[in-house]
């Protein structure tokens, strides 16, 4: 008769308000979490700007990225209706599917300066050596003139 084994607890279920930290959630939902004022704002001089998140303002944070960033409906606080539920499911599958995110967290996304190159070098980049090439060409539409 076989013993019944132990699951271990993952890092993440070990982890106080694990949808507040981006090092525990997928990399294609990092963007849309912003935890950089919950443990306050200081201003260059240090003075402080925001204070701190009380820890039930924490749960309620943390209950909010987790139905809406995560999708995960399981004990629902904020959408309990079909059509809201339906909603996020929508956003979670658009965001699944964006190529922007596709190409960020399987590290193929590249951010070329168009300044450092000449426009010849930025064609063979965009059609043969990169999947995806972002440019920002705002500046050079001046010389096209």
């Amino acid at each position: 008769m076989k013993k019944p084994t132990k699951t271990k607890k993952s890092k993440r279920s070990k982890v106080k308000w694990p949808n507040l930290r981006k090092d525990y959630n997928l990399k294609a939902r990092r963007d849309y979490i912003e935890p950089d004022y919950i443990n306050g704002v200081k201003d260059s001089k240090g003075n402080q700007v925001m204070r701190a998140l009380t820890n039930e303002e924490k749960d309620w944070l943390d209950q909010f990225y987790k139905e809406t960033v995560n999708a995960d409906l399981r004990n629902p606080e904020f959408y309990k209706t079909k059509e809201e539920k339906k909603k996020i499911y929508g956003e979670n599958n658009a965001r699944n599917r964006c190529l922007y995110n596709q190409t960020k967290k399987t590290g193929k996304l590249v951010k070329v300066d168009p300044k450092e190159y000449d426009k010849k070098t930025l064609k063979r980049l965009q059609g043969y050596d990169l999947e995806h090439v972002i440019v920002n060409d705002n500046d050079n539409k001046e010389e096209d003139n």
